[in-house]
């Protein structure tokens, strides 16, 4: 019975230590570039005099000390990120514990959370929402106990405190924090006014007021107000435009590999016809168990009371995604704004498909193989474009004209900020980088060129020195060449 608890712990335990090694050796992405170079480096009276949705702000503090702290390099970048994900392995593993005790089905839900795509390439990556998602899973534990187990003295204010760091960290995160405190409510407050006992209502509700909603608003406020003044309704643009695009981009985030020749027909498949069947399915079976729980008056098995703890805190997102998305045009949630729900989902789909078996183990397994085949240590998934840019900057290094000149580096637009991250880290102030993107500059001596821009090579007579194999990404030199060919690596004018 043991075994299955081992292997849980193995495969987290083998999953930090890739989650380090990715963190310190993949090139950085070019939000990743964009969160230093606006957020990182800028002093915080300036940083805050306005406001875009890059900043999740928790992430970019710690940030700023992990990079003055151990010095500017990807791994000091993304150390936060790394402890945020380091949580989420933790509570990935008590969650699945807590519902299913240290069986099998215990090792297939650790497995599902942690090896998605999707979810593992957050927990390194230099934001915000991988911080944010563990963050929140952490006050759910801590309220599923509460519900379930008895109360504490301290559950709820470290469950505010850590729902109100997670909204901190990533705006996203208050739709869930906020169905989450509603779901605690409800599971409180009703069966005292069931049984009428309406001084045990008000004892109750007084004490989630006082030790989780105050806890929770008084420190989000005190960390986003400032932070927060200068935005307006155009800085948040990141979403789907409507509920069927939403379920198909996260079918793509989590199951569609192209360069891996995971069939497309997987991830349509799933977003068209096994998504809506599962948050169909959860829901029903959340409300049948709180329809039992209150009429029956029993103590629910604790598989039991996270379908329907979890499953109750998912309709309420699904609900407010839909109120926000008629009544002020909010955009739906898609990929990383919102990642919470990917492990929330999940938890609960494996308690759903346990209980028909031989159908539901056999799409977990069809899910858990997907998973596998997806795994890289190479590059983020979504910033495919990016895995070569740490690479190309060194061979730039290596183009450092004899006579001390300046150069000029010409990049197409999505490589900018990765371009200038990697100026300032190995140190080439002998470049310069200028703001307008490649096609619209008459010409330059070195050339940065994504995919879309390769056209410039045959037009402008550029010669080609290097290409990385994976980006596709291509270094380029123009007529004032420098006198020096980059080191190592493909050259791709061969």
């Amino acid at each position: 019975m043991r075994r299955p608890l081992t292997l849980a712990r193995w495969l987290l335990a083998f999953l930090a230590i890739v989650n380090v090694y990715r963190a310190a050796t993949q090139s950085l992405t070019t939000d990743e570039a964009f969160t230093y170079n606006r957020s990182v480096v800028a002093p915080i009276p300036e940083l805050w005099e306005s406001y875009d949705a890059n900043d999740h702000v928790v992430h970019t503090l710690l940030c700023k000390v992990t990079t003055r702290w151990f010095g500017v390099s990807e791994l000091s970048l993304r150390l936060p990120s790394l402890l945020g994900g380091f949580l989420f392995f933790w509570l990935a593993l008590r969650l699945s514990r807590d519902a299913f005790g240290d069986g099998r089905r215990m090792l297939l839900s650790v497995a599902l959370m942690a090896l998605n795509p999707l979810t593992l390439d957050y927990c390194s990556i230099a934001r915000g929402y991988g911080m944010a998602m563990a963050l929140f899973l952490a006050a759910l534990a801590l309220l599923m106990r509460e519900a379930w187990r008895g109360p504490s003295r301290w559950r709820l204010p470290v469950a505010g405190l850590s729902m109100a760091l997670a909204v901190a960290a990533n705006l996203t995160a208050l739709v869930p924090c906020t169905a989450l405190m509603l779901t605690f409510a409800l599971l409180r407050l009703l069966p005292a006014a069931r049984d009428g006992d309406w001084n045990q209502v008000r004892h109750r509700a007084n004490r989630m007021v006082d030790h989780l909603l105050i806890p929770f608003v008084v420190v989000a406020v005190s960390i986003l107000l400032l932070p927060l003044l200068p935005a307006n309704r155009e800085n948040f643009y990141v979403g789907a435009v409507d509920a069927a695009t939403s379920l198909l981009n996260f079918g793509h985030g989590i199951f569609w590999r192209e360069n891996r020749s995971i069939p497309l027909m997987l991830s349509e498949g799933m977003a068209w016809v096994v998504f809506p069947a599962l948050l169909a399915a959860i829901g029903g079976v959340a409300l049948a168990l709180g329809w039992r729980w209150l009429r029956r008056r029993e103590r629910l098995a604790s598989g039991d009371a996270l379908m329907l703890t979890g499953g109750l805190v998912l309709l309420w997102c699904l609900a407010a995604f839909a109120i926000l998305h008629w009544r002020l045009g909010v955009p739906y949630p898609q990929r990383r704004t919102g990642l919470y729900l990917v492990p929330l989902v999940t938890l609960l789909a494996v308690a759903v498909w346990t209980r028909i078996q031989a159908v539901g183990l056999g799409l977990a397994g069809v899910v858990l193989i997907s998973f596998l085949t997806s795994f890289n240590v190479r590059f983020y998934d979504e910033w495919i474009a990016d895995a070569g840019t740490k690479e190309i900057m060194k061979h730039v290094a290596a183009l450092r004209p004899v006579d001390g000149s300046k150069r000029l580096l010409a990049t197409s637009a999505y490589l900018d900020h990765t371009a200038r991250f990697y100026a300032g880290r190995y140190r080439l102030d002998w470049v310069e980088i200028p703001p307008a993107p490649v096609d619209s500059i008459a010409s330059g001596d070195i050339y940065l060129l994504a995919a879309q821009d390769r056209k410039l090579v045959a037009r402008r007579g550029l010669e080609i020195r290097y290409q990385h194999p994976l980006s596709g990404v291509a270094l380029a030199v123009g007529a004032n060449r420098p006198p020096y060919p980059s080191r190592g690596g493909k050259d791709a004018s061969k």
